[in-house]
Formats: structure tokens, C-alpha cells, sequence
């Protein structure tokens, strides 16, 4: 089952929330008593590069772990470059022109032992959280979940999530705006859905609709270049990066939660028979007796997924004629390597009236006769609409196929007389509504 995305505390300066157990730090970290001494390290992976910082410090009461950061000039081809550093005092020094300082934490001291006072975000340092707001975020953060949820959402394969997860920096909010707004139309309408008002089609989401779904204004996302006030839309440059695009952001994605694939059948198979008699009663005797004898389940690769026709003729005595013919399937489904998150589906069929051209190859004189949809297996079916299949229960791998044939009888499709025309109904696949469990989703 998903988990609900952390929650952003409102009004809280939220440059950024990459809070990773890989910042942190072991008092007494040689475990021989000494209170005051503190081992530091610092994963700075919201630099273009990972770089790993650790250092012992012996800190007094109200002592700083910060960062300094130096720009320098490099000249070509690199120009300019970075080096960082941990560092140790009472105080963080004022930035300069190419010197940039950055909290980490702040320590109190009473009788020898040190314990944590203030607790810095990596990100940009400065921005200040509670211990205990720290510690109630344990494996990701809220910006790992956000691009944990689109990289989901897009279906790349674990490997790939994994590499990407790896090299992520703060840019490319923007980039997951624009994608939600042009891939929702992807996703199915779970709440209005997952079928039109017909059952002729499934419902997807517009872009109005999924804004709504997700609780976003109606114009898009909020944007803000003071942090209070709110326009509307993708972000632009000079706005500023609040809690307010994470929240749209958890918003927008756990709306996007289901989708169809077509599929077609691990297994087509077809027989038929025709028979004839004196009269219309011999020729319908005879069908019925020969059809387990002379009529066999064979394969058949341009079968469709399931059909049942007939067609008939009375021309008078001894010009008559009834054929029938079945086709059975048993619903499959292959996915891309990332559809291997734990889903749930519901399998849909569309029945359809036999085409123009069917039976044009075996009975080209007959093919031209009105083509007339009926369910002859009296399964509920109406033309053209969806129906309803089963329910299938999570699975996590990428291939699925059930059980179950459908359409598997022993019977010839007869079911009433309706001379001169070609009766019955075709699937030519089967539709999976796919329900995602991702790892984040709110409810």
C-alpha cells in the first residue's frame, strides 16, 4: 500500500528539504568518554558532484559546525570552481565575494557532554528545523519522494531510478511541472472514471480535470516571488522555491495513479462448422451432432481474442445451411521493465459486430451479407461498450496471464435464426485498468 508523501510544515522556508541520512553526526564517537568530542560528516549531494566531508571536532557550549564554501577561478576550459570545507567555532562568519558560510548544527555544552541545539538544512544552509521535525523524516526526504513518485510515474526500470536518484540535484522543479502538466492526460480519471458516462471509452484525465482531482487552482501551480502572494503557472526565473511547490507537486502526483494498456491473448484459437440437410430442422440436427466430431479447437493467429458467429439460409428443400464459428483467448499482459511496481488491474472487454471483411476469405460468397451484432453466449454484452470482466490482485511482476480462457465451450454459437445475415460479436483484446501501488501517493 503507498505511503502518504511527509508532510510540508506551511510558512516554513522551504529553499529546500533534501534531508539525507548521510548528514550527521556521533558524539563520543570513540566512545572513550569524551563528551564534548563530535564526528561531523556531510554528503553535499546538492552539488553538481557528490563530495564527502567528515571531521572530529572538540566543540564548547554554543559551538557551530559550519561549511565554507570558496569559489575560485580556474580559467579555461572550467573557468571557475569550488572547494568546501568543514569547519569549527563560536560563531559562522559573514559571507564575502567568494566566500560562502553554511550551518550545519550548533552545540550545547553542560557538564562535559554535548548534545545538538540547532540543526541546519544542507540546502541551502541557513534555513533552521527542530530536532524532532529531523527525526520524523527517516529514509527520504520530501524531495526525494517527489522525484521518487516521477521517475515512478514515468515507468523508468529500477536501474534507472536508482542511477538518476544517485545524480539529483534541487534544479529541475520546473521540468516535473511541465511534465505532469503534459503526461496527466496519461493518466485515468479515477474520479470520475474509470469509463465515460457510455462505457464507450475510458476516461482520461484533461488538464482541467486532473487539476481538480489533485486540489490545484484551476490555472496551475501556485508561484510566488515573495513567499506570501500567488500567481498561478509553471515556474519562472526570480520566483521563489516555497513550500508551496512541494505541495503541488505531492498534490499532482498522487493523482496520477491509474492507467489502460491494450493487450492482446496468449492464446488464439478457433473452430467452426457448417452443416446441411433436406430442411432447415435436418440442418440444425446435423450441426449440432457434428460439431464435437468434425470441429476442434486450432490454432489461429489472426483469431481475435474471443468471437462467437453464425450465419444461416433456408432456400427451401434440400438448400440449406448453418455455420458457426468460435474463438477463445486467455488474457496476457507485458509491461516495460518499470511496470514492475506493485499493481492491482481490472480487465475490460469491447465487444464489436463481425467487420465488413469477415469471413471474406472462407465464405466470399456469404461475406457481403449485413453483419448484425448479437451476443449469442448471452454474456450481458452490449456493442461497442466496455464490459466488465474480473478483478485481478496485485502482482509486482512485468508479465501477466490468467488463468483462465475465456470464451472455452464446447457448444457451437447458434442461438436463434436470422437468415442471410452474419450474426455474433468479436474482442479483439482485452483492456487492463491498471491501479498503481507507488511508493508515495496521498490519499
Amino acid at each position: 500500500m503507498s505511503t502518504p508523501f511527509t508532510t510540508i510544515t506551511r510558512g516554513s522556508d522551504l529553499q529546500s528539504t533534501r534531508i539525507r541520512p548521510g548528514v550527521g553526526f556521533i558524539i563520543d564517537p570513540d566512545k572513550d568518554g569524551s563528551g564534548t568530542k563530535v564526528y561531523v560528516y556531510q554528503k553535499l549531494a546538492n552539488l553538481p558532484y557528490d563530495s564527502l566531508a567528515a571531521k572530529t571536532f572538540t566543540v564548547a557550549d554554543g559551538d557551530f559546525v559550519y561549511v565554507h564554501q570558496q569559489v575560485v577561478f580556474l580559467g579555461p576550459p572550467l573557468w571557475w570552481g569550488q572547494t568546501y570545507e568543514l569547519l569549527s567555532g563560536p560563531t559562522i562568519p559573514e559571507d564575502t565575494g567568494s566566500d560562502f558560510y553554511y550551518g550545519l548544527f550548533q552545540f550545547s555544552v553542560q557538564d562535559e557532554q554535548a548534545t545538538v541545539k540547532e540543526y541546519w538544512y544542507p540546502y541551502p544552509w541557513g534555513t533552521t528545523i527542530s530536532v524532532a521535525n529531523i527525526r520524523t523524516i527517516e529514509n527520504r526526504t520530501i524531495l526525494d519522494e517527489i522525484y521518487l513518485a516521477w521517475y515512478e510515474r514515468r515507468f523508468e526500470s529500477s536501474e534507472s531510478i536508482h542511477k538518476n536518484l544517485q545524480k539529483l540535484s534541487n534544479n529541475g522543479l520546473d521540468v516535473i511541472q511541465s511534465w505532469l502538466e503534459a503526461n496527466c492526460t496519461s493518466f485515468i480519471d479515477h474520479i470520475s472514471g474509470p469509463l465515460n458516462a457510455g462505457n464507450t471509452a475510458f476516461l482520461n484525465f484533461t488538464l482541467g480535470t486532473w487539476r481538480s482531482a489533485a486540489g490545484l487552482n484551476v490555472s496551475g501551480f501556485r508561484r510566488s516571488s515573495d513567499g506570501v502572494s500567488f500567481s498561478y503557472g509553471l515556474m519562472q526565473a526570480g520566483d521563489k522555491i516555497g513550500w508551496w511547490i512541494y505541495e503541488d507537486l505531492q498534490k499532482g502526483l498522487s493523482a496520477m495513479r491509474w492507467t489502460m494498456r491494450y493487450s492482446g491473448s496468449n492464446l488464439s484459437q478457433s473452430r467452426g462448422w457448417a452443416d446441411s440437410g433436406e430442411n432447415y430442422a435436418e440442418a440444425l440436427s446435423n450441426m449440432l451432432t457434428n460439431w464435437p466430431i468434425h470441429s476442434s479447437w486450432g490454432g489461429d493467429v489472426n483469431a481475435p481474442f474471443y468471437g462467437a458467429v453464425k450465419f444461416d439460409y433456408d432456400h427451401g428443400e434440400g438448400d440449406n445451411a448453418i455455420y458457426s464459428r468460435r474463438t477463445r483467448g486467455r488474457p496476457e499482459i507485458t509491461l516495460l521493465p518499470g511496470g514492475s511496481l506493485p499493481k492491482s488491474a481490472n480487465i475490460y472487454f469491447l465487444p464489436i459486430k463481425p467487420p465488413d471483411d469477415y469471413l471474406k476469405t472462407q465464405w466470399s460468397w456469404v461475406y457481403g451479407w449485413p453483419k448484425v451484432f448479437k451476443d449469442l453466449d448471452e454474456f450481458g454484452f452490449e456493442e461497442d461498450k466496455y464490459w466488465f470482466y474480473q478483478s485481478v490482485p496485485e502482482w509486482t511482476e512485468t508479465d501477466k496471464l490468467l488463468d483462465d480462457i475465456f470464451g472455452d465451450t464446447e457448444l457451437p454459437a447458434l442461438n436463434g435464426l436470422n437468415h442471410e445475415k452474419i450474426e455474433g460479436c468479436l474482442i479483439q483484446g482485452s483492456h487492463w485498468l491498471l491501479k498503481w501501488n507507488f511508493t508515495n501517493q496521498n490519499t
